[in-house]
């Protein structure tokens, strides 16, 4: 229940989602993905919980303040060909924090931020805790709802990375994906005998994606990034898989 409690609250602070499959896309994105491009998460990593401890400081800063709720919370777009999410989860004074997720990266942020009219903001935030560490710099209109800035290493050898990024708005959704009926009906042995090696893999990695797994394949993320369902927002989501999408998973795998 606390998940998803959780869930709806951030989602009240996000707009943005629509549902657009399109099945014709199938051949395309089945012949994409590489045969050894398959998730197996068993356990719940330190990060994801660190990801979820960190959105739940969201719900305690909106609970005690009416300010920045249109700045907190998750944007995302397409960063270098990649998908990047970035997190802002506190503001106290002009400090902010948060964390950033990009093809399975995690890396917690801090920074500064300054305002002059409550719509335009200014933040610098570097990553704490990334084996590629750098520093983003980057402005938030809340006219337009856009995240516009760049990304600079640390150490040099790489050139300043521009984006745009909107607010997001993830939501979980059985209907979504080529193969929704993967997380609403269990398999039976005359169901995957219909699916070949190809289809079946795809499958195991759209139900992942689905609950905003990041993928750490650039072909997976680059798959599942056509579709305005899909937002890289999660480092493990075993625990946010639904009994038939388990049972499902542990058929295939058999």
């Amino acid at each position: 229940m606390k998940n998803i409690f959780l869930t709806c609250l951030i989602l009240s602070l996000t707009f943005y989602s629509c549902t657009n499959d399109d099945n014709n896309q199938n051949s395309e994105i089945l012949s994409s993905i590489e045969n050894n491009s398959i998730i197996e998460e068993e356990d719940i990593s330190e990060n994801q919980i660190k990801i979820e401890e960190m959105n739940e400081e969201i719900i305690e800063y909106i609970t005690k303040n009416n300010e920045f709720t249109n700045v907190l919370g998750a944007w995302t777009g397409k960063f270098n060909n990649k998908l990047l999410n970035i997190s802002i989860t506190s503001i106290a004074g002009n400090i902010a924090q948060g964390y950033s997720i990009i093809d399975g990266d995690f890396s917690t942020l801090k920074g500064w931020l300054k305002t002059e009219d409550n719509i335009n903001y200014a933040f610098g935030m570097s990553q704490e805790n990334n084996k590629d560490n750098g520093y983003f710099e980057f402005n938030i209109n809340l006219e337009n709802i856009e995240l516009s800035g760049s990304w600079e290493p640390f150490t040099g050898g790489e050139s300043a990375k521009v984006f745009s990024l909107n607010k997001s708005r993830f939501k979980y959704q059985a209907n979504a994906g080529l193969y929704s009926e993967a997380s609403k009906e269990k398999y039976n042995n005359e169901m995957i005998s219909k699916f070949d090696s190809d289809q079946l893999k795809y499958i195991k990695n759209e139900i992942y994606a689905k609950h905003g797994y990041s993928f750490k394949d650039d072909s997976l993320s680059l798959v599942f990034s056509k579709f305005d369902w899909y937002y890289p927002v999660n480092l493990d989501v075993r625990h946010l898989l639904t009994d038939i999408e388990l049972s499902n998973l542990e058929a295939i795998r058999q």
